[in-house]
């Protein structure tokens, strides 16, 4: 059952989910990311529609034009269910490729295996995702509204007819909640690999510095943990919404923002790559040692070769012999070895975590900065 090993199939919401519909269509995740999209905003938009502030000078802030709500429930609660299948497919293969691959020792199989039946022992029962819905609840203990970017501001919410009570209520104790608790299970799984990945490192892994990956053989586990950075994709959505809300609404220049900006990119990046840190020693460690052992080596090789040609062989061909590729080869891994990175993850996978982090925030430069400002700047960069 080690192949079919999964992170993210079990705990309440699973079971939920099974129970009700034993046979699961492969567009499942497709057609839940609308229902939940539909649940959270469809009520609020109704209400807007009846009490004019759908759209229109009713009021400052009307719902088309609440980028932090729209961005929320239209772009991160869709986004959160349609990722984790394949989220959850990559971890599964990955799971399954470390003992497949040679990475686990033959004696440290059974802690192996008693790690995963430990992490699942954490992911099935019904209370982990039970005390995350208690917790989504938990801000309406002690704020009087849970959303409330823009104090001050008249928006559709503000109102105080029927309808704009309705909507304030529904995103209070319906939409809110739900999106807190897709996002708190997303950083459960999140919290799971990363303690996979902690057990991992203590576990003494067959580690090799020559592998070709320049990883020690597990770079894999850092494309994986590429897959959370759906993770920073949704925050960025979060705060670029509300950083156009500011500058729409509020008048704020970009240059209030763009401290905000920066720190989050840096901050969400950093949290996501932090995990692998954790294997870093281990990786450093293996390097250390084959370096010595490389390189003893390497002078004997050396040694070797310049005593019997020399001092023997002078008239002979190296043509004639094996031992120029032999040195040749030997410097290859040595290479190999000496540029073995002590993080699991790759230079363009780094950047596109950079990236993909920073993209949510394309929309609010280009709205609060004009096109004609922009191209300047762009021609006077080019030329």
């Amino acid at each position: 059952m080690k192949h079919r090993y999964s992170l993210m199939r079990g705990g309440l919401i699973y079971q939920v989910l099974d129970r009700l519909l034993r046979r699961k269509p492969r567009s499942l995740h497709l057609w839940l990311a609308v229902l939940l999209a539909l649940l959270c905003l469809l009520p609020i938009a109704l209400a807007a529609v009846v009490n004019g502030t759908l759209y229109g000078s009713s009021v400052d802030v009307p719902l088309l034009f609440d980028f932090s709500m729209l961005g929320r429930f239209l772009l991160v609660v869709p986004l959160l269910v349609i990722a984790a299948p394949q989220c959850d497919r990559l971890m599964r293969w990955t799971i399954a490729h470390i003992p497949k691959c040679g990475l686990v020792p033959v004696g440290k199989q059974p802690a192996y295996d008693r790690l995963l039946s430990h992490i699942r022992s954490l992911r099935d029962p019904v209370w982990p995702e039970s005390l995350l819905l208690l917790l989504a609840f938990t801000p309406l203990l002690y704020m009087e509204t849970t959303f409330d970017a823009m104090p001050g501001i008249d928006s559709w919410r503000s109102g105080g007819d029927t309808m704009s009570r309705f909507a304030a209520a529904w995103l209070d104790w319906v939409a809110l909640p739900l999106f807190r608790f897709m996002s708190l299970l997303w950083l459960w799984r999140f919290a799971l690999w990363t303690y996979l990945l902690w057990r991992l490192s203590q576990l003494h892994l067959r580690l090799d510095a020559s592998h070709p990956d320049g990883s020690g053989g597990i770079l894999f586990l850092g494309e994986s943990q590429f897959r959370f950075v759906v993770l920073a994709l949704a925050g960025g959505i979060l705060v670029s919404g509300n950083c156009m809300n500011h500058v729409m609404h509020l008048g704020e220049s970009i240059d209030q923002q763009k401290h905000l900006v920066i720190a989050y990119v840096l901050l969400s990046v950093g949290c996501l790559l932090a995990p692998l840190l954790l294997l870093g020693r281990r990786l450093f460690g293996v390097k250390q040692k084959a370096l010595l052992a490389f390189s003893e080596l390497g002078h004997s090789a050396a040694s070797d070769f310049r005593s019997r040609w020399l001092a023997q062989h002078r008239q002979k061909s190296l043509l004639d012999s094996g031992d120029p590729s032999s040195l040749a080869d030997y410097g290859s891994v040595y290479a190999t070895v000496r540029s073995m990175s002590i993080f699991p993850m790759t230079r363009a996978t780094i950047l596109w975590f950079f990236l993909l982090s920073a993209l949510p925030f394309l929309p609010l430069f280009i709205i609060a900065m004009p096109l004609e400002e922009l191209l300047d700047r762009l021609v006077s960069v080019i030329a």
